[in-house]
């Protein structure tokens, strides 16, 4: 396993400094940003500022892997503000392209609800639009993930549903994204489905049911341990505003340090 990181949604804000230093004390040197937690909301922050932050986590000898939460707080439909979802993601595009990033986590259950619209239509529609945005910047890599019903989602629930749905786009950056908690949660085998999807898995989030810490999730940690360690996939510790002692022992897990 080559390139481990974390997710910035893994602590809290008052402990961005000390959790800075604990990844520095263990040597990660990968970030998946929600840029949002870092510079403000959409639309209050310019290209300046994400050149500043890019500055800063390359002071704290940090790159940027991956963005995700791309559409947090914002209202804007995937079947029914077409234009407005697209501009948005070439935004969003953009600040990538600024950190040096180039793979993106759309996941956003609240911006792909279908809305009463029918189950086909929204096929159709969320078909044409990410073949619109896959051409925005063939380099930059989309993982379309799954959302389960727990979520507030009512589409594109399953991996399977996201795979045939990918497979339609047929986009050589559109892909699958692949998150341990997210497939569990919608009735899926995530060791299964990695078995078999592999070669296609370019990032693992690396995430509980709850969004807490893994390391006391066995499952979890024998699928880290013996399906993750031994690829070159990048993969990322996914919870939410955890205390640091917890990061240290989820990461220890990552790390291979699974005692």
């Amino acid at each position: 396993m080559k390139r481990i990181a974390i997710s910035n949604l893994c602590w809290q804000e008052q402990d961005r400094q000390q959790a800075l230093q604990l990844l520095s004390r263990l040597k990660i040197k990968n970030i998946e940003l929600a840029i949002t937690k870092e510079v403000g909301m959409w639309g209050s922050f310019s290209h300046k500022d994400v050149a500043n932050l890019k500055e800063e986590l390359k002071n704290n000898n940090l790159t940027t892997v991956s963005l995700q939460s791309l559409f947090y707080g914002l209202p804007y439909s995937v079947f029914q503000d077409k234009e407005k979802f697209i501009e948005h993601f070439k935004r969003v595009i953009e600040y990538s392209r600024i950190l040096g990033n180039k793979y993106l986590v759309f996941g956003s259950p609240k911006n792909k609800k279908m809305r009463g619209m029918d189950i086909n239509a929204c096929n159709e529609k969320f078909i044409e639009v990410f073949s619109e945005i896959a051409q925005i910047d063939p380099e930059t890599t989309i993982g379309i993930e799954n959302t389960p019903k727990i979520y507030g989602a009512d589409f594109l629930n399953t991996y399977e549903e996201c795979l045939n749905i990918v497979n339609k786009i047929n986009k050589s950056n559109i892909i699958c994204h692949f998150d341990t908690g997210c497939i569990e949660n919608s009735g899926g085998k995530y060791e299964d489905i990695f078995s078999k999807q592999k070669n296609d898995i370019k990032m693992v989030h690396v995430t509980t049911l709850n969004l807490k810490t893994i390391h006391k999730d066995e499952k979890l940690k024998r699928f880290v341990e013996k399906q993750l360690g031994n690829t070159d996939i990048a993969v990322s510790l996914e919870a939410l505003n955890l205390e640091l002692s917890e990061i240290q022992k989820s990461l220890k897990i990552i790390l291979g340090d699974i005692h």
